[in-house]
């Protein structure tokens, strides 16, 4: 069985980064797999109704079953057993179908049994019935977006093919393989009554054979890159967060090489040397993010995709129209945060560290303006620290 995926590269794309972490924990569990770069040439929708079109190459170019993964996930152990059973049982086509609600996390909408078909995990049988769900889910797609119906980026199509297509043989597969990393809730589980344990649900000590708990195990684990590359954006600062684990820490697995084992070793250097945890940069406004707001947007945009903490730090008063907050909630939202430092006596940095951010990275054109004295004492007593750390840590790296 091989393990497919397509990332997209340029405009802005995180995905190139977030495929590192999927094709490293691939390799740390040693699945045979193929990841391919293709340039970004549309928006979220064009390139996820893309996967049809990209998994019937693939189907062309390799003999056997494939699993496509999206390339925002991570793989957490070998789940070779599994899928070859699939194919002895004779099914053509493997997917997850959802409990949990379309968008939210409102735990009233789940249903009994799982319902919204999620296409971020499919296998695929190498019989002419998947085949000929393959075909029409690519000619689906292609009708749907002459017509300017783009709705679902193909995942809807395909959930209305595998209901139609006469003999089709579908395995509907564990959440443990299409696992959304914050919404354990949404899996079933048996709920074992015991004197003084409670469902983790609705608090009551009875046996709830369709209610949930965190005890799923994780094998392919979605961290959901689409809430920030849709035109509807819903970032969240726990996929950032679980996104930053998984590319800081590694693939952990026991016995075996982290995920970023593969890569050269000036690369693996840099990687060990890096800051543990997220960046937090300030920007500056007028004459900085106000020079190009779009392209700002871009850089922003990638930095908090990357699980980093950006906000904007200005020296502009009340009297200016439009002001910094407006603008800011014009191009990012409430993403990002603005902190005024005018007539601060310590300046950008002072003001900085009274809203409580310790600055890694300033991106300002008047640097002088971040400055001074008290300010700069206690930020120089914090990177102190942490170039001590760091030193200790080469040492005994023998770096």
């Amino acid at each position: 069985m091989k393990v497919i995926s397509f990332y997209t590269e340029g405009g802005g794309s995180s995905y190139e980064a977030e495929a590192e972490i999927l094709r490293g924990s691939l390799e740390a569990v040693g699945m045979d797999h193929h990841i391919e770069a293709i340039p970004a040439w549309g928006d979220w929708y064009d390139h996820t109704a893309h996967k049809a079109d990209f998994i019937r190459r693939m189907r062309q170019t390799y003999p056997g079953p494939l699993l496509w993964i999206d390339s925002d996930a991570c793989v957490h152990a070998d789940f070779t057993a599994y899928f070859e059973g699939l194919g002895k049982k004779g099914y053509d086509f493997g997917v997850h179908y959802f409990r949990g609600p379309a968008g939210g996390y409102e735990k009233s909408k789940l249903q009994e049994k799982g319902w919204r078909l999620l296409s971020g995990t499919t296998w695929w049988g190498d019989t002419e019935r998947a085949r000929a769900l393959l075909n029409s889910w690519a000619e689906m797609n292609r009708i749907f977006r002459e017509c300017g119906q783009r709705e679902g980026g193909g995942q809807k199509n395909l959930w209305y093919l595998t209901t139609c297509l006469k003999g089709l043989k579908v395995a509907r597969l564990p959440g443990r393989y299409c696992f959304v990393f914050d919404k354990p809730w949404a899996y079933e589980h048996k709920f074992k009554k015991q004197a003084g344990i409670l469902c983790s649900f609705c608090n009551k000590g009875k046996k709830h054979p369709i209610h949930t708990s965190t005890d799923e195990p994780k094998i392919i684990e979605h961290t959901i890159a689409s809430r920030d590359h849709r035109a509807k954006r819903r970032q969240t600062q726990d996929r950032n967060t679980r996104v930053m684990e998984l590319r800081q820490n590694g693939k952990e697995v026991p016995g075996e090489k982290p995920a970023h084992a593969h890569v050269s070793n000036l690369r693996r250097m840099v990687y060990e040397t890096a800051k543990d945890g997220p960046m937090t940069v300030a920007l500056d406004f007028d004459d900085t993010f106000s020079l190009d707001p779009d392209t700002w947007t871009l850089v922003v945009e990638l930095l908090i995709g990357r699980g980093h903490q950006v906000f904007i730090v200005t020296s502009r008063g009340d009297h200016h129209i439009p002001t910094a907050e407006e603008v800011i909630q014009e191009w990012l939202g409430d993403t990002v945060k603005v902190v005024r430092a005018a007539g601060h006596t310590d300046g950008k940095m002072g003001a900085a560290l009274d809203a409580g951010y310790e600055v890694d990275v300033w991106a300002d054109d008047e640097p002088w303006q971040i400055k001074p004295t008290n300010a700069k004492s206690k930020e120089r007593k914090g990177a102190q620290m942490r170039r001590t750390e760091l030193a200790k840590k080469r040492k005994r790296q023998g770096i």
